[in-house]
């Protein structure tokens, strides 16, 4: 680092600083003189093949070849293809390239990988020779490529190269079995139908996505047919895919996937709203379960945040919001939980109470400010001071009232107000003294260094100058 203390150094960087800031100033031809220099055509002779590839460029003097991504040699530099014949060089597309002696993925000479004499591309990406199928391994799952995960090529387990070929973005088959991003699918290639993204079928059964593979489910597949890009049908039952996600003790991600459905009659009277909402046999649905009392004819969506009304009622999901009036209700913000119609305020379908002024959601939707209460997700915080709570930065979970601290609900006791400040808007404080995750006191943190953690979140959240905390617990000593 004593190139840092060098004047000469310094002396040059500014050199450099107000050379680059005088040529951006500068124009030829209308042109910034800077775009000259970061233009390919500055330092390379030209495109090898411009119409098949912007990636391959002779050098300067035209004695090398040289690969430089999208000729974005200033931010993605450029890589001289050691050994390439210049004369008989051939771009076969932006990525791939042969020469009399080998052939070329980007600057990788991939000749002892494929069979040179049989090698051709199916696309732009996917290769093949008379033994494999190839696919840049940038393209391919993690858990496809343990096996291969050092090679800039994948081959596609048992594909056969003569029969192989492409069904879409996804989608790749040959005569023995398909293939989704090219992970082998058990699935019945001669039948294999596409419905949507999530789910397909063959002649025996439905399928739908789990990560990269597509799982069998109960649903026969020999009548079943797309309705629309989400909604899948068979001669009684109208399905779809749903999904849920939760995080284990660990942090890691577990997810459960299945096929939800309704029973019906006439599927020519399905209409859908949204991604939940949708009539059917005249009943609205909100996902699985029927919106009771609802009026299919007159019904309408208010936003994409499951609230609706029909000709004389209000909703939130499948729930009725308690004497509602349809014509004057509103949500307080757009995308909010909070409402209210020309008497009441609601949040989502509980009625809170008479409609009072002021009314004043705050900025998280969190907090509603009512006819002197505070209210948290429609839970009255008892004792808060109605006429200063504010929060104390936007979007925090942290709020004040001029007498106490208060995170989402609850009051965090001992705060110093005159020094608070936030951290993490949706987790810690301080003040002169202490640090609060949560609304609690973090027992020992650093107060001047305690702050998010970033190096490894499944063990930490947070660490100050001397620990790593999880949940606003210390749990392990920094060693650096």
């Amino acid at each position: 680092m004593d190139f840092l203390f060098n004047g000469k150094f310094w002396l040059s960087a500014v050199f450099i600083a107000v050379l680059l800031g005088f040529a951006s100033q500068l124009r030829a031809d209308d042109r910034p003189w800077l775009s000259y220099l970061i233009n390919p055509s500055f330092w390379f002779s030209g495109a090898v093949d411009e119409d098949k590839s912007d990636s391959y460029y002779y050098s300067y003097d035209k004695q090398q070849i040289r690969y430089s991504p999208m000729g974005n040699w200033f931010e993605l530099g450029n890589t001289l293809i050691e050994g390439a014949d210049v004369e008989t060089f051939e771009v076969l597309a932006r990525d791939f390239a042969k020469d009399k002696n080998n052939i070329y993925y980007q600057s990788d000479v991939i000749t002892r990988s494929v069979d040179y004499m049989t090698f051709s591309l199916i696309n732009e990406l996917i290769a093949r020779d008379k033994n494999h199928v190839y696919v840049p391994s940038r393209l391919v799952t993690e858990s496809a490529l343990a096996e291969q995960s050092d090679s800039p090529l994948h081959i596609i387990s048992d594909a056969n190269p003569a029969s192989f070929e492409i069904i879409n973005d996804a989608w790749t088959k040959d005569d023995k079995q398909a293939y989704y991003y090219f992970v082998p699918q058990a699935v019945d290639v001669a039948s294999l139908a596409l419905l949507n993204e999530y789910i397909v079928k063959d002649a025996h059964a439905v399928f739908i996505k789990h990560d990269d593979h597509f799982i069998k489910t109960q649903v026969a597949g020999l009548h079943v047919n797309a309705l629309n890009e989400l909604f899948i049908y068979d001669e009684h039952k109208l399905y779809w895919f749903d999904a849920s996600y939760q995080q284990n003790d660990n942090g890691d991600s577990q997810s459960s996937v299945w096929l939800e459905s309704v029973a019906y009659q006439n599927i020519d009277s399905f209409t859908q709203f949204n991604d939940d909402y949708f009539t059917l046999d005249d009943s609205v649905y909100f996902g699985k379960n029927r919106v009771e009392h609802a009026d299919a004819k007159t019904f309408q969506i208010i936003n994409n945040a499951g609230f609706a009304k029909d000709a004389s009622q209000v909703f939130y999901q499948q729930h009725r919001l308690p004497n509602a009036d349809a014509h004057s209700y509103a949500l307080l913000l757009e995308h909010g939980s909070y409402g209210r119609d020309n008497s009441r305020i609601y949040y989502k379908n509980q009625l809170l109470g008479e409609k009072q002024t002021p009314l004043k959601v705050l900025s998280n939707d969190d907090y509603l400010v009512s006819g002197g209460k505070v209210f948290f997700q429609g839970k009255v915080i008892e004792g808060a001071n109605a006429d200063y709570f504010t929060l104390l930065e936007r979007f925090a979970s942290y709020a004040s009232d001029g007498n106490a601290v208060y995170f989402q609900d609850k009051k965090v006791e001992g705060v110093d107000l005159n020094t608070v400040i936030v951290i993490n808007r949706d987790m810690a404080i301080r003040d002169a003294n202490h640090v609060y995750w949560r609304g609690s006191r973090v027992e020992g943190a650093d107060v001047n260094t305690f702050m998010r953690s970033h190096r490894n979140y499944e063990k930490y959240d947070a660490e100050d100058k001397r620990y790593f905390y999880k949940n606003g617990i210390r749990v392990a000593t920094r060693n650096d």
